[in-house]
């Protein structure tokens, strides 16, 4: 073979090849650490989607638990019941629609003041 250069343990048949090589491997390692850092980087979203789902699940898990005690819960309730929402909405002595209402006033005023205030 005239004009074949020896690149490492590759026989090159143009002048030039070593370079052609070098630029394949700096793209295979762009590459694997473009892959490294997509793992590691769905691997923390993940992390950060548990921590932020599990309080609203254990709020809710608790909602629906008869034992209405947060002591002896479990992370999945043996039986369901919707008694706690019951007595939440129907009882005189938590005034919740009264709160509900001071609540629902509040945000739609802040929400008005917001949006018509000039920029």
């Amino acid at each position: 073979m005239s004009g074949s250069t020896v690149v490492g343990r590759r026989a090159a048949v143009r002048p030039g090849a070593e370079a052609v090589v070098t630029i394949a491997s700096a793209k295979r390692q762009r590459s694997r650490r473009r892959a490294r850092r997509r793992a590691l980087l769905l691997v923390v979203l993940g992390v950060a989607m548990i921590i932020t789902i599990f309080p609203v699940y254990w709020v809710l898990v608790a909602a629906v638990d008869p034992t209405s005690t947060l002591a002896t819960q479990s992370l999945l309730p043996s039986s369901i019941s919707l008694g706690n929402a019951r007595r939440l909405l129907s009882s005189a002595q938590i005034p919740f629609w009264h709160r509900f209402g001071n609540s629902l006033e509040i945000s739609l005023t802040v929400a008005a003041v917001t949006v018509s205030s000039p920029r």
